[in-house]
């Protein structure tokens, strides 16, 4: 059920973490959002999903950054996952670093699902949220598929790639932060939000 969606509050202290990058004090932010601090004291505690939607939007709209989910992607990197990002990148290989990770997202995540698809010439890697009306989703999924970049690099080293980076939510106004990060290949308003790459990676 959407409505009972959840998730670990683990990503707030990176959206935290970004909004002091831009010299801001979290605290009103917080307030506005409909947070408690004390929540911030553990990244294992759980909160409804929503709320870090709500989180999101009001760090993006404060910071006036239309890419803020790219920063809170880069910012918190695989290790936002918790102990699921630690066994993803010790896995044997990427197929079972990928299997794993999508087979147990729940534990860490249960407002989106990780999804994983292997064809014979192109593997995606992407995230969609349960609930696209959630506010913040822009900013989530983009800064979700900055963490699958990150933890594609971790798996197969620096030479690794996307074929192309698409995003099922509408072309920002600037589009170079992300042609800074994926590469020339970037494209806006698609069906889903995966990152494409060789499947012989």
């Amino acid at each position: 059920m959407v409505a009972a969606s959840t998730i670990r509050v683990a990503p707030a202290l990176a959206v935290i973490a970004v909004v002091r990058d831009f010299g801001l004090d979290p605290a009103p932010i917080l307030t506005e959002a409909g947070w408690s601090p004390s929540l911030l004291n553990d990244p294992e505690n759980i909160v409804p999903y929503a709320a870090v939607g709500r989180l999101f939007a009001v760090a993006a709209a404060r910071t006036e950054c239309d890419h803020f989910g790219l920063l809170f992607g880069l910012k918190a990197g695989p290790s936002v996952i918790g102990a699921l990002g630690f066994a993803s990148r010790h896995a044997p290989d990427v197929r079972s670093a990928l299997q794993l990770l999508t087979e147990h997202f729940a534990h860490h995540d249960r407002g989106g699902v990780v999804t994983f698809a292997v064809e014979d010439m192109v593997t995606t890697l992407g995230y969609r949220i349960l609930d696209p009306k959630v506010s913040g989703s822009g900013h989530i999924t983009a800064g979700s598929l900055a963490i699958g970049f990150q933890l594609m690099k971790m798996l197969c080293g620096p030479s690794w790639r996307p074929l192309e980076t698409s995003f099922a939510f509408h072309r920002p106004a600037d589009v170079k932060p992300y042609h800074n990060l994926f590469g020339d290949s970037v494209r806006f308003d698609a069906g889903e939000s995966v990152l494409s790459f060789a499947s012989y990676w």
